[in-house]
């Protein structure tokens, strides 16, 4: 028996679905590559509610970039709401896993966490620095 793994909310089994979780975490890789606040050792508690068990929200940054990232390791669909460090009054954010788009209060930021799934936001403004495209890294810089 291989272990069970969750990839935006699907159980995968090991050594069945070994191809499709190695393409998965080298998505995640590029992320952080691509992203110097995933690097750096500045880490806070981004979570305001509610505070549960499986629901893990945190803030990332190094300079003037910033990254937040929000897991749900429940089985149960959660709304969350998170304080990020992104700056103005009204933010406009993309997730660069799925590729969903939210906006409001960076302050107090309502995001829907279907079961089991991880998001990484980021303003959507990278877009037009070609950071992303359509909700996938570009090749990672060197």
């Amino acid at each position: 028996p291989g272990r069970t793994f969750w990839i935006e909310g699907a159980d995968l089994v090991l050594p069945e679905h070994r191809e499709l979780l190695r393409a998965w975490y080298g998505r995640l890789v590029a992320i952080k590559r691509a992203f110097p606040a995933l690097q750096s050792t500045n880490v806070e508690d981004a979570l305001l509610e509610p505070q549960v068990r499986g629901l893990i929200a945190y803030n990332r940054w190094a300079g003037d970039e910033s990254v937040t990232v929000v897991v749900n390791t429940g089985d149960r669909e959660l709304t969350a709401r998170v304080r990020t460090r992104f700056a103005g009054k009204r933010v406009e954010l993309v997730d660069l896993l799925q590729g969903e788009e939210f906006e409001g209060d960076p302050r107090d930021l309502t995001i829907r966490m279907p079961p089991r799934t991880a998001r990484v936001l980021v303003p959507k403004a990278y877009e037009l620095h070609g950071r992303y495209e359509r909700g996938e890294v570009d090749s990672p810089r060197r």
